[in-house]
């Protein structure tokens, strides 16, 4: 399925669900939708859907997401539903000295939906579900040691698979500031932890990568290491409490 939108500078935006139904041979719908969404403003992209056995992208229900910054303290996301409805959220950080920066990743569970954003110093969730609406903060590390730049810690979103099923969280990769450090950080409805146990100090010969997939079934560090001379290896490390 591919989100269109027909955008005028006089007009309201019309938008439309154009799906492909076969490849040979090549057939495909067009749908007009009852939205008027002006989709350039936005940052689209898919979230992710938690309740899937395989985490292969392909494989994994898809949700299209776009987010709009209203202001300092407030984003806008739509999101796309099976049924191509379109549905809208407000996301609000209540901390004026914390300002949400940009989204880093949506979830979908069962129960909940985890929202995920930077901020100049915290990983910031809002976690929606039928009865509540929580707020959960994780502080990141930041370095300022050249006059006029912050550097930060690099995130990835990433699905845990754990004994109580698949949860939410980032790969965290502070190598590039302050320590040789990688961890992830865990979502579930109450907190966001970094379990110590994932907490690893890699050495100068290695560079963290983003994690990979395990045959579609769980998460894995990722090193790339000098071995010697003209010689390279990969460590893999499994990202799981089963």
């Amino acid at each position: 399925k591919l989100l269109l939108s027909h955008e005028s500078e006089r007009k309201f935006s019309k938008n439309y669900m154009l799906e492909v139904t076969s490849l040979s041979p090549v057939t495909w719908t067009i749908k007009n939708l009852e939205t008027n969404i002006t989709m350039s403003n936005f940052l689209t992209g898919k979230a992710l859907d938690l309740r899937s056995d395989s985490l292969f992208d392909k494989e994994v229900e898809s949700v299209i997401v776009g987010f709009e910054k209203m202001s300092r303290l407030n984003w806008e996301e739509f999101s796309v539903s099976k049924s191509d409805s379109i549905s809208e959220v407000s996301i609000t950080q209540n901390d004026v000295n914390d300002t949400l920066e940009y989204p880093i990743k949506t979830y979908l569970t069962d129960k909940n939906t985890f929202r995920f954003f930077q901020t100049p110093s915290k990983i910031f969730a809002q976690v929606n579900s039928e009865q509540e609406q929580k707020y959960l903060s994780f502080p990141t590390h930041i370095s300022s040691f050249l006059s006029g730049a912050l550097f930060r810690e690099q995130h990835f979103p990433i699905i845990f698979k754990g004994r109580e099923g698949n949860q939410p969280a980032l790969f965290v990769d502070a190598t590039q500031i302050a320590s040789r450090n990688i961890y992830i950080v865990k979502a579930n409805e109450d907190k966001l932890t970094a379990p110590i146990k994932y907490n690893l100090n890699i050495p100068e010969t290695c560079r963290a990568l983003n994690p990979s997939l395990k045959d579609g079934d769980h998460y894995r560090y990722t090193l790339y290491c000098v071995a010697g001379r003209n010689k390279v290896k990969f460590i893999f490390i499994p990202l799981t409490d089963e």
